[in-house]
């Protein structure tokens, strides 16, 4: 047979087992094409074909992938004519159980190739199988024996389902014998044998012998085991690989349906963004979780509880932020505890950045805009590899105020808590007096007498020291003398640990509202302190007294920048003003001649009007510049919304009392000129208080600043002093109460 007609043989092998879906395409295909590429470059002899075929020694893939041992078959040639089995001496390496047909040479004979078509092959008969296959015998030249031989066993170690008949083309003669069914039983080896299937899982070895001479007898081979009776393939198992793939599969799409759950979900402004921001994230991850492992948390997720756990140093209940018990399970349930713990992270950041509520839930004049850290840029952070915890940390306020109370909360809560004595109201008390009184004030300061024969009752000089020490700290005039404002703080202290620990907290939560950059240059307004300060390089240079709103006339909290100073200015009265106290004067007649009344845009003169009949918002009214104006002789104007600015005052003998809170909610502060001085230190051209001074009296002048300079007003009845000592004001305005009651304190 032509070298083409083999590669025509295989091909139709390839064809008929194609369709007939008994194995692999991918692993089937392999094997065929490189049978058919040896069977092509293997020399030809035209009188006939030599070669062997034997178990390899080792895997080959690169030749042929491990075949499953099936049960020869019956193959026909491409021009369909049957074609008996090539060679006629392996019967007589058949087990004693095995029918052969006649003629068959001894194992121990040199097989001698049988002369051109004169006789048929001889047929071998075997123990039924499962399906019979048909087989035909036909004359087949002595010297293309081999060669079908080479095609058979390669054939038959090709997996055929034992279920599927592959039945040969009719023939003219033919003869139908069962399938051989495998036994274990040990063939021997002989020197032209070849074993009737190859082992299981060994690949095949072709190697071509030279077509001029028979190949000589080998060497006896290791006797090869007949593999077991075959039967249906058995179904392949998943490794773990595929396993962990498929479960990635399924979590992803819980991921995917869980996000789109999330993204729809009601909810304030920022839990929405967050949601979104998270969506994004994992999408961009391929849906893959990233807190959540299979059975608990990643160290991502490890490293968030740690966060979590260490959140109350900062004033923050870690119990807000507990994560989800369940975590593990199906795919739904841990999509589901993904999203909730990459929601209460971002939240965890919210909270220690910007606080736990909006500011304007204390007050409608309390108006900061804390800083938000965008959700997106905080989970961008977690996801480059850095520690997720003290990220998470670096989100803190990094203002040396914040750090201050921070230690100082550390070290209240390290305290014992201890009962607190209380001092009972009475007549003012000076140092010298006898009082009843002493003696609970000496405990409350821990003073002793300076004699163990002193009376306990009576005001010593070292009590006196110890209450001025004690006024300092609380911003009163440090006189020595114990009046309701002494008495008021002395009792607000004695409150024991968890209040005052309560307190620290609700001013940790301030600084939280402010600007991460203060400036470099700033100005901050401590409204219960009643004092301001000019910061440069975070050193105070102007330290002042001021006058602040009254409780009715609250001061607002915010922060602005201030961009003008007006020297000689007007005094445009605001509505608020006008409606409870102008209106009353001008139906009165009492309001000054320094004052410009409009009524509907039209200047008149306040005698001439029935004020009965006028509403107030059809009226304006403004200060002329001059001796006697509300603002003084100049101001600086930050633009806000609360028309709020810092100015001088002509009620300058207020400043000389403790408590201040005395304005209309405008900031007055003492010694303005030196206060200009301070704040524009940094303006590129020389302007400073001695050049302001000069425009007075010359009609209301604006001078705009090249230097902008932010301003922030506070209120912090908590602070520790650069000398390290905790200083406590008085809740002027009722803030704290209200934020204890907002944050469950």
């Amino acid at each position: 047979m032509k070298t083409s007609d083999w590669s025509s043989l295989v091909v139709g092998l390839m064809l008929t087992t194609a369709a007939s879906g008994l194995v692999r395409a991918e692993t089937v295909g392999e094997g065929r094409r490189a049978l058919e590429a040896t069977l092509r470059t293997a020399p030809v002899d035209p009188a006939g074909v030599t070669g062997s075929i034997a178990p390899a020694q080792a895997p080959i893939r690169s030749t042929l992938a491990p075949l499953t041992a099936r049960p020869s078959t019956g193959l026909t040639d491409v021009d369909g004519a049957p074609r008996a089995p090539a060679r006629p001496d392996v019967a007589a390496t058949r087990p004693a159980t095995e029918t052969t047909a006649p003629a068959a040479p001894a194992a121990s004979e040199t097989p001698t190739p049988a002369p051109a078509p004169a006789a048929a092959a001889p047929v071998v008969t075997t123990p039924a199988a499962a399906a019979p296959v048909e087989a035909a015998t036909v004359p087949t030249p002595a010297p293309a024996a081999d060669a079908s031989s080479l095609i058979d066993a390669a054939a038959s170690a090709l997996p055929v389902p034992e279920a599927i008949d592959l039945k040969a083309a009719p023939a003219t003669t033919a003869t139908t014998t069962p399938t051989p069914t495998p036994t274990p039983t040990t063939m021997p080896a002989t020197a032209a044998s070849t074993p009737a299937a190859a082992p299981v899982s060994s690949p095949l070895l072709v190697t071509p012998a030279p077509a001029a001479a028979a190949a000589p007898a080998p060497t006896a081979t290791p006797a090869v085991a007949a593999p077991e009776t075959a039967a249906a393939p058995a179904p392949v198992s998943t490794d773990a690989a595929v396993a962990a793939s498929l479960e990635d599969q399924l979590v992803a799409e819980a991921m995917e349906k869980a996000g789109k759950v999330a993204v729809s979900r009601a909810g304030s402004a920022d839990e929405r963004a967050e949601r979104s921001a998270l969506a994004t994230f994992y999408r961009d991850r391929g849906w893959r979780p990233f807190f959540v492992g299979a059975q608990d948390l990643t160290p991502e997720g490890r490293r968030l509880a740690k966060a979590i756990a260490a959140s109350d140093r900062d004033g923050l209940d870690p119990a807000d932020y507990a994560l989800p018990q369940s975590r593990a399970g199906t795919p739904e349930a841990r999509a589901e505890a993904e999203f909730a713990v990459g929601e209460t992270a971002l939240r965890l950041v919210r909270h220690l950045a910007s606080g736990r509520f909006a500011p304007s839930r204390v007050s409608d004049l309390v108006t900061p805009h804390p800083p938000k850290p965008k959700p997106a840029e905080v989970l961008a952070e977690f996801a480059d590899g850095r520690d997720l915890d003290a990220t998470i940390a670096g989100y803190a306020p990094p203002h040396e105020g914040y750090r201050r109370l921070k230690a100082e909360l550390a070290r209240l809560r390290g305290e014992p808590e201890t009962p607190v004595v209380r001092l009972p109201d009475g007549p003012l008390l000076k140092p010298g007096q006898k009082d009843e009184r002493v003696a609970l004030l000496r405990e409350r300061l821990g003073v002793a007498s300076i004699a163990s024969d002193a009376d306990p009752e009576t005001y010593d000089p070292a009590l006196a020291e110890a209450v001025k020490a004690f006024q300092r700290e609380r911003g009163l005039a440090a006189t020595g003398k114990i009046g309701r404002s002494t008495v008021s703080a002395l009792n607000a202290e004695a409150q024991g640990n968890a209040d005052r620990i309560a307190d620290v907290i609700v001013n940790m939560e301030r600084w939280r509202w402010l600007p991460r950059d203060l400036g470099e240059l700033y100005v901050i307004v401590n409204v219960p302190d009643f004092h301001l300060d000019v910061m440069k390089a975070g050193k105070s240079t102007h330290h002042a007294r001021v006058i602040t709103g009254r409780p009715e006339n609250q001061t607002p909290i915010f922060s602005e920048t201030m961009e003008y100073v007006v020297v000689n200015p007007y005094w445009n009265v605001p509505y608020s003003i006008v409606k409870k106290e102008m209106m009353s004067k001008l139906q009165a007649g009492r309001l000054g001649g320094s004052y410009e009344v409009e009524v509907g845009n039209r200047t008149v003169d306040p005698s001439t009007v029935d004020w009965a009949t006028v509403s107030p918002g059809n009226v304006s009214i403004r200060q002329r510049p001059g001796d006697g104006n509300a603002l003084g002789n100049i101001k600086f104007m930050f633009p806000n919304q609360h028309s709020v600015y810092i100015h001088d005052t002509s009620s300058r003998s207020l400043f000389s009392r403790d408590y201040r809170a005395l304005s209309h909610g405008c900031v007055r502060v003492h010694e303005p000129f030196s206060f200009a001085d301070a704040v524009l230190s940094e303006e590129p051209e020389t302007l400073d208080g001695s050049r302001l001074k000069k425009m007075l009296g010359r009609g209301e002048k604006t001078v705009m600043l090249k230097r902008h300079v932010p301003v922030h007003i506070v209120y912090f009845t908590e602070f520790v002093d650069d000398a390290g000592q905790v200083q406590t004001r008085r809740d002027i305005y009722g803030h704290d109460a209200r934020m204890r009651r907002i944050l469950g304190l």
